[in-house]
């Protein structure tokens, strides 16, 4: 059983490996300093400096040898559909999904381009609802490493919703936030027809804490991860019918002071690294398509309904200050199922699977570009297009990965969007002089074609304010 999950940086030298080597380097050289009880649930560069990268992991640690993972030895043919992967990394602060749901209409005019748009839970979430197009592809973390380790595809959504398993953290005085979970859930039952008939209080406080990495990125540590996946295990073996996926709820001990730095937009989101980490232990476990939301302390609660002003894109904090799990439970009724590929010979898919090699662009922050799907883009020759408008606080770019003609850099996300387009309808990513000039209204008129307001989309996000009359 996982007796502990911790954290560990560990510097490798890129020795100028080849682009269409390093992924594969990355992940041989990190894979060789694992014990055979150890297994990663989530890693990035997140550094680079004079040709040293600086890895930072979360790793799950067993009390006996963890089963070697195999792999599909097999290439999948073409898909017949056009999809983008739009990935915004979790606790990095990124100027735009950094906070709730504020990637929601940059994901939308993506989508509005190609037949699916994968993200990242973090990415729509929106505390009490989503904003997502019907094409939009909510999947979490484990399960898109996954999908570009070509060991998954992913059945969408079609006419079923998802049956979702809600796991909620014993912590500290919860006995109100309980009973306003319960409460949401019935209103996604009542108002969306969602089914969330499995619920389950966990044995213990889970006793997770946040803190900030060495890079600024937000990590953390899972005091107890044993009380989430015997939660998980019971609802799983003690249920007659299936559970497509799982919420979960857990409190999460912050540093003081990190939600002003955050709602003032000075650092990334407190909660958020930690919570990537839990989703991606139980999606691993489970096999199944997991996503969290924080259950915030009483005092944090008081705080944030306290509060007069803040950023614009941090307003969803206050909203959904009593619990972030809404947005999830919709989320997760919608999102794909998981399809483990077989191992040992290929095998027929359904042609509206979607797989690796539908796959025609990624789009991800210019200056975030460590995770596991981008470094396996640049490895399969797909475009990765790199938004410039989109800040963190990560310095792994295109120039100190040099990554060369394998990442396009765009201004923001309309012309991220009219890239896209182009490369989708069978067009080159390189662009000349003049023709790169036309990419922003070409965005600005697929932006319109949509109706999405222009404000949502670049950033700094124009306070509201500014509009109304007196």
């Amino acid at each position: 059983m996982i007796t502990r999950v911790y954290n560990k940086i560990v510097l490798i030298p890129l020795d100028n490996s080849p682009i269409k080597e390093l992924g594969r380097y990355v992940r041989k050289h990190l894979r060789s300093i694992l014990t055979p009880n150890e297994c990663i649930l989530r890693h990035s560069i997140n550094n680079v400096k004079d040709d040293i990268a600086t890895v930072e992991m979360a790793i799950a640690e067993a009390n006996r040898p963890l089963s070697e993972e195999k792999y599909p030895a097999y290439e999948n043919p073409k898909g017949s559909k056009k999809v983008i992967v739009h990935i915004v990394p979790t606790g990095v602060r990124a100027s735009i999904g950094g906070y709730i749901a504020d990637a929601s209409p940059v994901t939308n005019l993506l989508a509005s381009v190609a037949d699916y748009c994968i993200t990242n839970p973090n990415a729509v979430n929106a505390a009490v609802t989503t904003y997502m197009s019907q094409n939009v592809v909510y999947t979490e973390g484990h399960t898109l490493d996954n999908f570009f380790q070509n060991r998954v595809v992913l059945i969408p959504y079609a006419k079923k919703l998802n049956r979702i398993g809600l796991i909620l953290d014993h912590g500290v005085n919860c006995d109100k936030i309980h009973r306003f979970c319960f409460q949401t859930a019935e209103m996604c039952r009542v108002a969306g027809g969602i089914n969330i008939s499995d619920i389950i209080i966990t044995d213990e406080h889970v006793q997770s804490r946040s803190f900030q990495s060495e890079s600024g990125a937000i990590t953390g540590e899972i005091g107890k991860p044993l009380a989430l996946i015997r939660a998980m295990e019971r609802l799983l073996k003690n249920r007659s019918h299936e559970i497509d996926a799982f919420v979960v709820g857990t409190q999460i001990s912050i540093p003081q002071g990190a939600l002003d730095l955050y709602h003032a937009g000075k650092t990334p989101d407190p909660h958020g690294g930690l919570e990537a980490v839990i989703s991606h232990m139980l999606s691993w476990r489970s096999g199944k398509m997991v996503a969290h939301g924080p259950l915030l302390y009483q005092e944090e609660i008081d705080d944030l309904l306290d509060r007069k002003l803040i950023d614009a894109r941090a307003t969803g904090e206050v909203i959904g200050s009593i619990g972030y799990l809404g947005c999830v439970m919709q989320g997760l009724s919608r999102a794909p199922k998981i399809h483990f590929l077989n191992v040992n010979a290929p095998e027929r898919l359904n042609p509206d699977w979607l797989r690796l090699a539908d796959v025609a662009v990624l789009v991800a922050p210019w200056n975030s570009l460590g995770g596991l799907p981008m470094l396996v883009a640049a490895e399969r020759g797909i475009p990765i297009i790199a938004v410039k408008d989109n800040d963190t606080l990560l310095n792994v770019s295109r120039e100190t990965l040099s990554f060369g003609d394998n990442v396009i850099e765009v201004e923001n996300y309309l012309e991220a969007a009219a890239l896209s387009k182009r490369i989708i309808e069978g067009g080159t990513p390189h662009l000349t002089e003049k023709e790169r000039l036309l990419l922003l209204p070409e965005g600005f008129k697929i932006a319109e074609d949509t109706g999405m307001a222009i404000e949502s989309l670049v950033r700094p996000v124009v306070p509201i304010e500014i509009f109304a009359k007196g």
